[in-house]
């Protein structure tokens, strides 16, 4: 699957998939009331780091509905993750052809390609793998 959506940031200006060509990305559908979701956001925060000097790149959509976009940027602080959250419209969701379940990631390789894609919550070791999966794409 090739993903090319594009979705408004947190803090207004609007970014693409495309805007990081050449880097593994990770898409974290997520949502603030999601329990799940909290638990992982930190591991993405985590592996965002760890493996930042590879090109691995985190973003975190956010799927509440209606929801202001400072109510969503302060739950995101109190997990503590710096990554960006977005705001998609309703289209994305039907583009992604998500789940009803939250956590929902896809993990990409550098050609935009998705290498894998989890629901529901797995363990940090689970995601490490995942990503690593999605570097080793990249210049495939």
């Amino acid at each position: 699957m090739l993903l090319t959506l594009r979705w408004s940031h947190i803090k207004g200006k609007k970014v693409s998939l495309s805007d990081f060509k050449g880097h593994a990305i990770v898409v974290n559908f997520w949502a603030t009331y999601c329990g799940p979701c909290k638990v992982e956001m930190p591991w993405f925060q985590d592996l965002g780091t760890k493996y930042h000097e590879k090109g691995l790149v985190i973003l975190g959509l956010d799927q509440d509905d209606g929801m202001a976009t400072e109510e969503v940027a302060a739950a995101s602080r109190r997990v503590g993750v710096s990554y960006p959250i977005l705001m998609p419209d309703d289209k994305v969701a039907k583009d992604y052809q998500l789940s009803d379940y939250l956590p929902e990631t896809y993990y990409i390789g550098e050609n935009g390609r998705v290498v894998d894609q989890t629901i529901g919550t797995h363990s940090k070791d689970e995601i490490e793998a995942d990503i690593q999966k999605a570097i080793a794409a990249v210049g495939q």
